[in-house]
């Protein structure tokens, strides 16, 4: 039986209270920024010369394949983004020599006509003569420079594809733990068909996917040992998720990250599907509405204090850089296009969409759905009369389903430039629906709701 408005509070909804949830959140942002800048400079702490063997072995790799190296024919969707990989190893090989001042810099080998040239080309050179890329904090170095000092770039792929293999089933097992192998099969399913092979390859891009797996992972056991779902402990999933915006920010290079805040908050709504009936969608729309600005705040406090700190510890003026940095990706005009192109920001979102969705997969989607749908409606009497689950739940995670789209709109150069990557954001639209599918095939099962635990405002 889905819960009434009435019956939750203000307080058992946010917590302990507004105030409460706001000193959470404060202190999460200093957490966050604190841990942040000691891992980055442990990072750089790790010697250099010991990585050069696996350097130059990459180097090797990446100078056969070139900067954008398509595993299946020409399509765009399955390029891997070499260029990005050799921007992050040509950071990875560089900033021993003063950690503290080089963790704020990010000091990069600049000489060469191509990334790739740059980053062979740089390997050993002293790091004060080199120029710097300080707009963001790069933390994916936190695991990148301890790994090349036991691994070449063909090894560090293979590691990341068994790893997130790995993370996937455990997700979908979970869920099919609990009742829901459905879901679980709607969630493998989505990761594989937005290509995830060349996700773990192009490097760039797996972070925002392991984040999204954490993240997914997080609300399992949230949910299945606490009890904490959607509706009634808003206030507590406020520092999670602004925990996860602050990390996408901290690991990703501007790749895929609204990866992380969808494929989280889709699961987390769906496994609180059995409590958000008729009254109580209004305030799950809501509290989507605030979890997605909590981790919009933590993206941006994060970000911001690396140009603060980097400013302060080096005396350049790195936030006029960061700043610039913003206002040149959530432009219209695309970067470096032919005779400046203009470009409106329904392109960025026209361009990205035709990638995700191609014209020979669309009709299966179409068919997905409507399938579903029919299925629903010769069985919603039959449902309603056993006491089957409302369908309202589906109203917030189709809020979630459209924010790839918010996010190709307000990010349009990026999104336009470098939609050969960009596009698996819409991974989270996929999942969505498909989740949506899934939860309307279970509806009608007598009202039973496997594994389910009563929600819970613990602390």
């Amino acid at each position: 039986m889905a819960v009434t408005t009435s019956s939750i509070s203000l307080n058992q909804r946010f917590g302990s209270g507004l105030l409460g949830t706001m000193a959470r959140l404060a202190i999460a942002c200093l957490a966050c920024v604190v841990v942040g800048f000691l891992l980055i400079v442990l990072a750089y702490c790790v010697p250099t010369s010991p990585m050069e063997k696996n350097l130059k072995e990459s180097v090797e790799q990446l100078s056969a394949e070139g900067e954008y190296h398509a595993l299946i024919g020409s399509d765009s969707t399955w390029t891997l983004d070499n260029y990005t990989v050799a921007a992050m190893l040509n950071q990875a090989a560089h900033g021993h020599s003063d950690p503290l001042r080089y963790a704020m810099l990010n000091p990069h080998a600049g000489e060469g006509e191509t990334q790739i040239d740059q980053l062979s080309l740089g390997i050993g050179e002293p790091d004060g003569k080199l120029p710097v890329y300080s707009q963001y904090w790069h933390g994916y170095l936190v695991f990148l420079k301890p790994l090349l000092l036991l691994l070449n770039l063909e090894q560090i792929r293979m590691f990341s594809l068994m790893t997130c293999s790995v993370l996937v089933l455990l997700v979908a097992v979970l869920l099919a733990r609990r009742g829901e192998a459905a879901a679980g099969m709607a969630f493998g399913v989505s990761f594989v068909a937005f290509n995830v092979v060349v996700t773990m390859f192009s490097l760039s891009l797996a972070a925002c996917t392991f984040l999204a797996l954490v993240g997914t992972l997080v609300v399992l056991w949230q949910t299945e040992k606490r009890g904490r779902t959607l509706w009634g402990n808003v206030g507590w999933w406020t520092v999670p998720f602004l925990v996860l915006g602050a990390a996408t920010s901290y690991f990703d290079f501007l790749c895929t990250p609204i990866t992380t805040l969808g494929v989280s908050l889709a699961m987390l709504v769906y496994l609180s599907r059995h409590d958000l009936g008729k009254d109580a969608v209004v305030h799950a729309v809501l509290g989507v509405v605030a979890l997605s600005a909590c981790w919009a705040v933590g993206y941006a406090v994060m970000w911001a204090s690396k140009w603060v700190i980097a400013t302060m510890v080096t005396g350049q003026d790195v936030i006029a850089a960061g700043v610039a940095k913003i206002f040149e990706r959530s432009a219209s005009r695309e970067f470096e296009a032919v005779d400046s192109a203009q470009i409106s920001r329904w392109d960025a979102v026209t361009k990205n969409f035709d990638l995700g969705f191609p014209k020979w997969c669309k009709p299966f989607v179409a068919l997905m759905v409507a399938g579903t749908a029919i299925y629903v409606a010769r069985n919603a009497k039959r449902g309603e009369g056993q006491g089957g689950m409302s369908l309202w739940w589906m109203l917030p995670l189709l809020v979630v389903a459209v924010f790839p789209y918010a996010w190709y709109f307000f990010a349009a150069n990026h999104s336009y430039q470098h939609a050969f990557f960009t596009y698996r954001g819409q991974v989270v639209t996929l999942l969505c629906v498909a989740l949506c599918c899934a939860g309307a095939l279970t509806r009608f099962n007598g009202g039973a709701v496997p594994g389910r635990v009563p929600h819970g405002d613990e602390h």
